[in-house]
């Protein structure tokens, strides 16, 4: 958007802007731009967007409108002061719509009126959502407070680094003192070990003649020799704690330079903690190390102090040791003196006895240089072991920095962690006030419904719909135990089920009804009943008592009395009677044996057959004879109604029969007679391949896929197939038998031999001309041209004047200027020059071009594809080849 400043008007620029609108002040309206679409994404034009001002603002009066009309492309463009507007879309022939409402703030970047309209509003700002962001802010002005004391922590813990510090300068500073002091010391010990074994040495020469007293020197000198090397030792001892005590100090310097910055560190990421995570834990792990090496910094100033203490104790006494050294010789040469005048005589002992102190001076050297070895170790020992006791107290201390360490990074992790969580939180809130209506794969704005029969998938239910689904549930019967009011109604089921179903009351009355129909007529009431048993409710018990104690009314019933049931058919006089009747035909029916002959009569006659149910009426169930030459069976109904005739019987075997025939085999002439009850049999012989539209082959029949098959198992299959193995017809076609052929010979893929011609045209294709192409620089290849001599050339001469008397010639009197002659030189000056003219190259520029090429006619050879499926098909429709298996 293009801009220019017209005037100034009281200190506010005046701005004329691309649309040709002015305005006043320092701010400069938004553009709202871009393409309106309709529902199925086709741009709208020739519609009207109106901007209607909702408020006045500092630039816009309300109720004021702007409006833009989309173009041909549905394209629209509008500029917007800063305040609240009304939207509103107008299309002729469409009623006026008001998209909503929007904010323009002069901060806001142009956009399209989309964004606009679904940015959120004051509205979307529910309270529940304003809470939520209190709590937020809250919760991170507590992060902060718990990042500020840990700040305070780190910056304690670089102030306890700097007292390490202080307290390791002081330890440094009492260690060299004390080295120089065990330095003093070392140096007098060794001035007087040298003056005892000077004066030892004396003390032998003089007193020769007393062996005691040289013996007694020799010891002197022994000793002082041992105490001069405890004073080295000493002196070793508290070099070495200088040397220690040095490296303290500078370690404590390092640690103190540390712990200020760690703590310059920690104090900077303290106050971002929440936003840099990673700061605050290398803050803390620094300000850690840094308390850990000021522990040990610390620790090794004390454990140097120590040491330049024993060392001064050991030259103290080092220092008494050689006094008393010193003593015991000045004792010696007393002595000597004392029996100086002893000593002639005792001449040869003396150097006997010199002898003898000469042999405990060397093995006073030798006992020496193993007392420092013995005194090294033991400093070793001792320094081991007060190691392990400081690194004692050492590790228990900074075990405690550690975890105070610890606990300050975990605080400020999670510290981070809830910032970032509520950070996102507030995120996730704000990217939903932006979205549309929610749906079950998205989030956003739910709108509310009090139906309580809505299917929708884009409403929430209110208090008031789920409170009406409440009450309707209260009206229903809970699922254990219910009690059920009202006229409730069952299925009726049938009088035979015998379950736990619920019945009803017509169930009920079908049972009593039945049970009573059951029931002889006199007696299908509980009335009647009552009434036949004489109303006693006793009745068993009346009838036991009445027969107990009778006997029989006469003799027969007394000779009838224990007999068995034999003994009773004879008494009866009915054993022959049962004989004729044991091959006779029982009135219920039954089988007969033998064969059976029908005599027709030569007049009809009428025979009746069975008599239905034995009615004692006699009426006829079925009647034969009725017509002459024929056996006709007729059936009557229970009234003695004829009803049908459905079997015919002629003399010559024919048979009627009306009606639907049995499944029973039905012969005709001695054929069989098939019906669709009785159905023929399976009219494919045994091994013929039967299509078979299903994967599923029906009963006692296979699928044909080369499987084997018990021969002794289906002895029919085997005779079509001896060799017990089914051919595979998965993707065969079955072809008639030439002749020569073999039955079951298998024919691969082929098809019938033929050609195909195929000719290219010869064409002359002329001149082509190659396209132009800028080859550039070109660089040649380096070659080395040596050394080159040029041609013998140069060889010339000059010609000069000059005057005879400058020439001593002479010249005319009066006249210099005569005289004047010219000369040449001789022809001089012919050489050649050596020129190095060495490897070099050449760039050359090709430049553009062409090349013209010359095609002229010719042919090409064809190579024709193969084309087609991997075997020979025709339009076919797939079956299963299945086979009957007998």
């Amino acid at each position: 958007m293009t801009k220019k400043v017209i005037s100034r008007n009281n200190n506010k620029l005046m701005t004329e802007t691309a649309s040709g609108r002015f305005f006043y002040g320092g701010t400069v309206p938004v553009l709202i731009s871009g393409i309106l679409r309709d529902g199925a994404g086709k741009p709208v034009q020739d519609c009207t967007i109106q901007l209607s001002a909702k408020q006045t603002s500092p630039t816009v009066v309300v109720e004021v409108t702007s409006s833009t009309l989309t173009g041909a492309d549905g394209h629209y463009s509008i500029e917007a002061e800063q305040g609240y507007y009304t939207v509103s879309l107008l299309r002729e022939g469409f009623p006026p719509s008001v998209a909503g409402d929007i904010y323009v703030a002069p901060t806001d970047a142009p956009d399209t009126l989309n964004a606009f309209l679904d940015a959120p509003k004051d509205a979307d700002l529910r309270p529940e959502v304003m809470k939520r962001f209190e709590e937020m802010v809250n919760r991170v002005v507590d992060l902060s407070g718990a990042t500020e004391k840990d700040r305070e922590r780190a910056e304690q813990a670089a102030q306890s680094a700097e007292q390490s510090k202080d307290s390791a300068v002081l330890s440094a500073t009492a260690s060299a003192e004390s080295q120089r002091q065990a330095a003093l010391s070392a140096d007098a010990a060794d001035a007087s070990a040298r003056s005892a074994a000077d004066n030892a040495r004396q003390t032998a020469q003089d007193v020769l003649a007393s062996a005691a007293d040289a013996d007694s020197a020799a010891k002197s000198a022994q000793t002082a020799t041992e105490q001069a090397g405890q004073a080295k030792t000493a002196a070793d001892t508290a070099q070495k704690a200088q040397e220690e005590a040095g490296v303290s100090a500078q370690s404590a310097a390092g640690s103190a330079e540390s712990a200020a910055a760690s703590a310059q560190t920690a104090g900077e990421h303290a106050g971002n903690a929440a936003a840099s995570e990673t700061s605050a834990r290398e803050s803390a792990f620094t300000a850690t190390q840094a308390a850990e090496q000021g522990n040990n910094s610390a620790a090794a100033a004390a454990l140097s102090e120590q040491h330049a203490r024993e060392s001064g104790e050991k030259a103290a006494k080092s220092e008494a040791a050689a006094s008393a050294s010193a003593k015991s010789a000045s004792s010696s040469e007393a002595s000597a003196l004392q029996s100086a005048e002893t000593a002639e005589n005792q001449k040869n002992a003396a150097t006997e006895s010199a002898n003898r102190a000469e042999q405990a001076r060397d093995d006073a050297l030798t006992s020496r240089n193993e007392a420092v070895q013995a005194a090294e170790t033991a400093a070793t020992d001792a320094a081991d072991k007060a190691a392990g006791k400081v690194s004692d107290q050492l590790k228990a201390a900074v075990a405690d920095d550690t975890q105070r360490a610890e606990a300050a990074m975990a605080g400020a992790e999670s510290a981070a962690l809830a910032s970032q969580g509520y950070r996102d939180e507030a995120r996730d809130i704000a990217e939903g006030l932006k979205l549309g209506d929610a749906s079950t794969t998205q989030k956003g704005l739910v709108k509310l419904s009090s139906d309580d029969d809505s299917d929708s998938e884009a409403l929430a239910a209110t208090p008031k719909a789920v409170k009406k689904v409440k009450d309707l549930t209260k009206l229903k019967a809970p699922l254990d135990s219910p009690e059920l009011t009202g006229t409730p109604t069952t299925p009726t089921p049938p009088l035979t089920v015998n379950n736990q179903q619920i019945v009803n009351a017509e169930f009920v009355h079908a049972a009593v009804a039945a049970l009573v129909g059951s029931s002889p007529e006199a007696l299908d009431t509980l009335a009647e009943l009552a009434n036949a048993l004489n109303n006693d409710p006793n009745f068993a018990t009346t009838v036991l008592n009445a027969l107990s104690g009778k006997q029989p009314l006469d003799g027969t019933l007394t000779n009838l009395s224990g007999k068995d049931v034999p003994g009773l058919i004879q008494y009866l006089g009915l054993v022959e009677t049962i004989k004729l009747a044991a091959g006779a035909l029982p009135t219920t029916g039954g089988n007969l044996l033998g064969q059976l002959a029908f005599l027709f009569p030569a007049t009809r006659a009428e025979a009746n057959c069975l008599i239905a149910n034995g009615d004692a009426n006699g009426i006829l169930a079925c009647q034969y004879g009725y017509y002459q030459d024929r056996f006709d069976l007729h059936f009557y109904d229970e009234k003695g109604a004829w009803e049908s005739n459905p079997l015919a019987i002629g003399r010559n075997g024919n048979m009627t029969v009306v009606g639907n025939l049995s499944g029973r085999a039905v012969f005709e002439g001695g054929v069989r007679v098939y019906s669709p009850n009785n159905p023929p049999p399976d009219s494919y012989p045994v091994g013929a391949p039967i299509p078979w539209p299903s994967d599923t082959p029906p009963a006692r029949h296979a699928i044909m896929q080369g499987q084997s098959f018990d021969k002794s198992a289906y002895p029919l299959l085997a005779v079509a197939y001896p060799s017990g193995v089914i051919p595979d017809m998965r993707g065969q076609t079955i072809k008639g038998k030439p002749d020569g052929r073999a039955v079951l010979s298998q024919e691969l893929d082929g098809i019938k031999s033929h050609d195909h011609g195929a000719t290219v045209a010869a064409t002359d294709l002329g001149n082509r001309d190659t396209t132009g192409f800028d080859y550039g620089n070109k660089e040649t290849t380096g070659f080395d041209y040596g050394t080159k001599t040029t041609d013998v050339q140069g060889a010339h001469a000059h010609n000069y004047s000059f005057l005879a008397w400058q020439a001593g010639w002479g010249y005319p009197a009066g006249n210099q200027n005569m005289g004047a002659v010219t000369q040449t030189t001789s022809t001089d000056g012919a050489h050649a020059h050596n020129v190095y003219i060495g490897a070099h190259s050449h760039i050359v520029g090709i430049g553009a071009h062409a090349h013209s090429v010359y095609i002229g006619a010719h042919s090409h050879g064809v190579t024709v594809s193969p084309s087609g499926h991997a075997e020979n098909t025709v339009k076919n429709t797939a079956f299963n080849y299945i086979v009957r298996l007998a």
